[in-house]
């Protein structure tokens, strides 16, 4: 081919390009004033929950049982409480238990 026609072809290629990088561009924006997506969250949130001295007390048994049973020294609450909130999403049984005695709660 010669130059004026190289260079038509290649006008015409970037031409139909560019609407469709212009269209794709357009659907990655947000609409006009909506906030864009966090980013995911990493590092750890702090948690604080006010317990009935009974139940601190029940709380505190049990991490010293586990610590016993374990073979340690101590188990802390918080590993209690990790391990607590892995358990209702990894069983189901313990998640409808949970459900059950909220509902009683109330």
């Amino acid at each position: 081919m010669n130059r004026p026609n190289d260079l038509a072809a290649r006008g015409r290629a970037l031409s139909t390009r560019a609407p469709q990088k212009a269209a794709r561009a357009a659907a990655a924006e947000p609409p006009h004033g909506a906030k864009p997506a966090a980013a995911p969250r990493v590092k750890p949130v702090r948690l604080s929950l006010d317990l009935a001295p009974q139940s601190y007390r029940s709380l505190k048994a049990v991490c010293d049982e586990l610590a016993v049973e374990l073979g340690r020294a101590r188990v802390s609450q918080s590993e209690v409480m990790r391990a607590m909130v892995a358990l209702l999403d990894e069983a189901p049984a313990v998640r409808q238990a949970l459900t059950e005695a909220i509902r009683e709660e109330r």
